[in-house]
């Protein structure tokens, strides 16, 4: 649990629902002349650095003492203690091909631990939150994960790197062994948004490679504290900084899964 007052959470909401609204309209009217590249495949607009523009700004008067570490601006204040860890908008590509389905992930993180997390799902405008100890909620109401403990009975939900090329054969080769041992697998472009789902129940399980902290920190804990379990490809704790995660809506589910998806 974190030690702050309910104003503080608060003005956290605020801060994320006023940068969903900008993403929001943005989105309406979004100019593909705006797209720049990164890197082959990894895209970025002013709409991305807009919003963390306006996150950085309000989450960092909040305290200033809490450094903040950002997708698009890189870091600013102290990372090793307590920080902001912030994606501006998750599912960018979805974002500038005008698909509807992105999202804002912003993350408490203090040495590395995972205090609490926001996920806005902006067309939606569902925001999905949790903080260590005190349970996951959507909207401010109480939610909890599938109670599937069967593989067979398991939805589940990937995604693809944008780079990694080397290990495209592999990924690849997991897709059929999920569709033969599973319900079904679903790909939409949001690993934010794919965590939170499966804090709700929609999925049974999410995993996916080569993964940054702001994709997964928000929504990894909102999964944890809805009951759910998450870690690395190997079962392990390296999650956050690792080249892999695994999130299952329970313990028997989530040690399935990972023998599912074991290279061949």
């Amino acid at each position: 649990m974190v030690n702050r007052p309910e104003s503080f959470w608060a003005d956290v909401r605020t801060a994320i629902k006023y940068a969903s609204s900008y993403l929001k309209k943005e989105f309406e009217h979004f100019d593909r002349q705006n797209i720049e590249f990164k890197g082959l495949h990894d895209l970025v607009s002013f709409a991305d650095r807009n919003s963390e523009g306006m996150l950085k700004e309000a989450l960092m008067r909040l305290d200033s003492t809490v450094g903040f570490w950002g997708e698009e601006s890189g870091t600013e204040g102290a990372t090793q203690g307590m920080y902001w860890l912030v994606d501006p908008l998750d599912g960018t590509t979805n974002f500038m091909h005008g698909i509807p389905h992105f999202a804002i992930s912003v993350a408490l993180v203090n040495s590395g631990r995972v205090l609490a997390g926001f996920v806005e799902d902006v067309m939606q405008g569902d925001l999905f939150e949790a903080q260590q100890g005190l349970g996951a909620r959507c909207n401010g109401k109480p939610i909890h994960t599938s109670r599937c403990v069967q593989l067979e009975h398991a939805l589940m939900a990937t995604g693809f790197p944008v780079n990694q090329f080397e290990l495209a054969n592999q990924i690849g080769g997991l897709v059929p062994k999920v569709m033969r041992h599973t319900r079904g697998l679903r790909r939409f472009g949001s690993a934010a948004l794919d965590l939170v789902h499966v804090s709700n129940g929609r999925y049974e399980a999410f995993y996916e490679f080569g993964l940054k902290p702001w994709d997964v920190a928000a929504g990894a804990i909102i999964v944890q504290e809805a009951g759910g379990h998450v870690t690395d490809l190997n079962g392990t704790e390296n999650w956050l900084q690792g080249p892999s995660i695994l999130a299952s809506a329970s313990k028997p589910l989530h040690h399935q899964v990972i023998q599912l998806l074991e290279f061949d």
